[in-house]
């Protein structure tokens, strides 16, 4: 745009100095038998009238988004150009100031390949109309208008090509430059929403399994209190019974050792109970699926990407399943924002045939290529323990797509 604008101030510059400094030389008369200061306002007033319209098109041609307004930006700017030079011997000069800042303005506005037919057809204009300087008017027969030959429309075409060229060139560098650049800013912000994310999720686990084992301890408590209290208490009172007897037969005897002995192996029994489900507790804070919800929550507030979950008829599955699970979609959330760019993931989970199919969508760049790195590998390593199965591709819709699908039969539900 500085260009453009450094262009259009040199030709009027130039103009200024030639033509309104030295009143002589200007060209074309717009009325040929009237008053000669009269002509000499009008022209003046073609050319700037002509040039404020030539300029107001060209910086609304690259500020436009729409590509009919700048087609209309494009014409509007091309007709003002010739109309303010149509008379102008300064081919070298102001013409070709006009013609580059028209040229590079179209160039910046359009896609390469729009650029370069625009540009490439108003440069065959550019050089008819220097030879039809006759289309506003007669000339006077004494005006000195030299029709260009060869020698000046091969270096005029050449020159306005080369800055046609080299304009796209320059675009399209610099849009890979700002491209790389938007990624680099991206890929930060990423990374930070990333850790922030994996910092309030660790933090959220943690309070979850701190309050899980709080609240199994009280429940093992009265657990312990009504199983192995009530049995050692009874023991002892049996006990005492016996001790306090100075005598007692055989029969009595071994009757009361028989209680002693059930009560004993009732205990033990439950106590092992116990301990198994003390071994347990260690998963259940991450085996349950509100965790998926937990994770969506956190994803969403961190990021600011709209997570959808569609739980079809799915069932709380064995801990090993919904571990994998839930692994999967951290990965899958982390690939979502870091690589495709996505701002929608959508979570479709259902049981069908036996199987558990989690389908993991969303709207970013896709890949054409899906190279399986660390991330990928580690799905499957963690799909193999629970002879799960990965699918990834990229929809004809757009997007990226992971599913998975595990056996549910050898799997017993909690």
């Amino acid at each position: 745009m500085l260009m453009v604008t450094a262009l259009t101030l040199a030709a009027l510059f130039v103009f200024s100095l030639k033509y309104i400094t030295n009143r002589g030389n200007f060209p074309l008369p717009l009325i040929f038998d009237g008053d000669k200061d009269v002509n000499y306002f009008l022209y003046k007033l073609n050319f700037f009238t002509s040039m404020g319209v030539f300029i107001s098109s060209l910086l609304a041609c690259i500020f436009f988004t729409n590509f009919f307004s700048r087609m209309f930006s494009v014409i509007f700017g091309f007709a003002s150009c010739i109309i303010g030079v149509y008379a102008l011997n300064d081919i070298f000069s102001i013409n070709l100031c006009l013609y580059i800042a028209y040229i590079i303005a179209v160039s910046l506005s359009f896609t390469p390949l729009r650029g370069l037919i625009i540009s490439s057809s108003s440069i065959f204009l550019f050089v008819y109309f220097l030879y039809r300087p006759k289309f506003m008017g007669l000339f006077p027969a004494d005006y000195p208008y030299i029709r260009p030959d060869i020698t000046i429309i091969t270096p005029l075409s050449g020159v306005l090509i080369f800055a046609m060229i080299s304009t796209i060139i320059i675009r399209e560098l610099f849009d890979k430059y700002r491209s790389s650049q938007k990624t680099v800013e991206y890929l930060k912000k990423a990374e930070q929403q990333l850790a922030l994310f994996n910092t309030r999720l660790q933090r959220q686990v943690s309070k979850r399994s701190e309050k899980m084992v709080k609240n199994e301890r009280l429940k093992l408590s009265r657990d312990l209190h009504d199983t192995c209290g009530y049995a050692f208490t009874n023991i002892i009172l049996l006990s005492d019974a016996a001790v306090s007897h100075n005598e007692m037969d055989l029969d009595d005897t071994q009757e009361l050792f028989q209680k002693i002995r059930n009560l004993a192996s009732k205990g033990l029994q439950e106590t092992r109970e116990i301990l198994h489900f003390i071994r347990r507790i260690q998963t259940l804070y991450i085996d349950t699926t509100d965790t998926i919800l937990q994770i969506k929550s956190i994803f969403e507030d961190t990021t600011g990407i709209e997570v959808e979950v569609l739980w079809g008829n799915i069932r709380n599955y064995a801990p090993r399943v919904n571990r994998v699970i839930t692994r999967i979609i951290q990965e899958a959330f982390t690939n979502s924002i870091r690589h495709g760019q996505a701002s929608y993931i959508q979570i479709n989970l259902f049981e069908s045939d036996g199987k558990l199919f989690l389908s993991i969508t969303d709207n970013g760049k896709g890949s054409r290529q899906i190279i399986k790195g660390i991330g990928f590998t580690g799905m499957e390593e963690r799909l193999k323990t629970v002879d799960g199965g990965l699918t990834v591709s990229t929809p004809p819709e757009g997007g990226f797509r992971l599913i998975v699908t595990i056996p549910v039969h050898g799997w017993k539900n909690l």
